[in-house]
């Protein structure tokens, strides 16, 4: 066979050529990871977002300032995620677990608050009879690098080594009317597991509802940094840190015009030509008269 880029005939007898095939397939893998994915950006604000310690960053993210643009090696990551949570339920259904949510068709229970702009997507909820768990019980399932990432759940447990998924748990509980979660954690290395129940905090569940309302209702909202010097570590790992230290232009759109907020049913609605914005095409096209909010 003929190899249409080298113009040359592939013989795998030749190291040369088992390189250059295998490579490619690796790159075409991570190509194809990220083609299947989505746009970049969120239509919602998840309740795994909602907990991220500096509070402009979720709303950099809500209001679609700068696209999540993930590699095609994070996508396989983020679908390495999804493959435990169903390897975990499949597991905990075989010891005698028994699951109440309509998961079986593969899609996930969801949750929406906030005239929609607000919600998420629920691992599992179950009962475990024989494990004493005769109330329905909240699963969520995570995974960690090795080393301090997952070894600091062991010392610290989840409210405080952490604290965003703690957040998340709480927020489908109170969604859910639940009172507690099983959280598993698996390292992705050797597969040790962490697990620990946690019990709903209302406070916190309410305090982060509160925070998701000014994100998406108040359009005078202007969160403050975190920190002032953007070489504080979460600044450092933050997909915003350009726009919020160095002054790059976030992507013009109606979710981060003035003219633009959030209104029932997920949707936006343009105060400029009174109406609300059809879709994300729409969103995302905007119009001559674009006002960025603050930034």
């Amino acid at each position: 066979m003929i190899d249409e880029e080298l113009n040359e005939e592939i013989d795998f007898t030749q190291e040369i050529w088992k390189r250059t095939i295998s490579a490619r397939i690796k790159e075409a893998t991570y190509a194809h990871l990220k083609s299947v994915s989505d746009s970049g950006f969120r239509t919602h604000l998840g309740a795994s977002v909602i907990g991220h310690p500096c509070l402009r960053s979720v709303y950099y993210h809500f209001r679609w300032f700068k696209r999540d643009d993930h590699d095609g090696r994070a996508e396989g990551i983020f679908q390495d995620g999804h493959n435990f949570e169903a390897e975990m339920r499949r597991i905990l259904s075989q010891m005698g677990a028994q699951f109440l949510d309509k998961s079986e068709d593969g899609k996930q229970l969801k949750f929406s608050a906030i005239g929609g702009h607000f919600g998420g997507s629920v691992d599992g909820i179950f009962i475990w009879p024989a494990m004493g768990i005769t109330e329905p019980m909240l699963l969520e399932c995570k995974s960690s690098k090795t080393g301090a990432p997952f070894s600091d759940l062991e010392k610290k447990q989840v409210m405080l080594a952490k604290n965003q998924h703690y957040i998340q748990n709480n927020i489908y509980m109170k969604a859910f009317n639940l009172k507690n979660a099983l959280y598993i954690c698996k390292n992705k290395n050797d597969w040790d597991l962490y697990t620990e129940i946690i019990e709903l905090d209302n406070s916190v569940a309410s305090d982060n509802y509160r925070k998701a309302e000014l994100v998406i209702l108040d359009n005078e909202f202007l969160p403050s940094r975190i920190r002032d010097k953007r070489n504080f570590f979460v600044c450092n790992m933050c997909n915003y840190q350009s726009i919020c230290f160095d002054g790059e232009a976030p992507v013009p759109n109606c979710r981060n015009c003035k003219h633009s907020n959030a209104v029932e049913d997920a949707q936006f609605r343009c105060n400029k030509w009174d109406s609300i914005i059809p879709d994300e095409d729409a969103i995302l096209a905007g119009c001559p008269h674009h006002t960025m909010r603050p930034y």
